[in-house]
């Protein structure tokens, strides 16, 4: 699903960001074209109005879930944009929306998540991503 789209939206808030964060990185460095959904204008509406059902996103939320990232989540979902959501649990208001969904557990320090697992998750679907478009083995 990752590999066919046009433009991957990435989108998270708060301490899940560092993983979007990286996977836009890793997605550029890679040359695949990406939207990170961040705007300090307040703009992030427009930018998610502009995903259609030839993108796809990938949405990174862990309990308490972003309320952000969840409305912003349903509006792509509403759009027909493929989700793909990397969070703690089936139960993530994410999963909802989600035509795939990974459920990390991450370390939890005082409340402050580890975030190791989670961006080896992110490596991982990067470089995958990239293999299956150079590779031309696209389902």
């Amino acid at each position: 699903m990752l590999a066919r789209a046009e433009t991957i939206h990435i989108l998270a808030r708060r301490r899940s960001y560092p993983v979007a964060s990286y996977i836009a990185y890793a997605l550029g460095k890679l040359r695949i074209r990406s939207q990170l959904v961040e705007s300090a204008a307040g703009l992030t509406a427009e930018m998610i109005g502009f995903a259609s059902g030839r993108d796809a996103a990938i949405v990174i939320s862990f309990s308490p879930y972003a309320p952000t990232t969840v409305e912003e989540t349903r509006a792509l979902s509403e759009q027909g944009v493929p989700i793909v959501a990397i969070t703690d649990s089936a139960f993530s208001p994410l999963s909802e929306f989600s035509k795939v969904w990974f459920d990390v557990v991450e370390s939890d320090y005082g409340g402050f998540r580890s975030l190791a697992a989670s961006m080896a998750l992110a490596a991982a679907l990067a470089i995958r991503v990239a293999e299956k478009r150079r590779s031309g083995k696209q389902p």
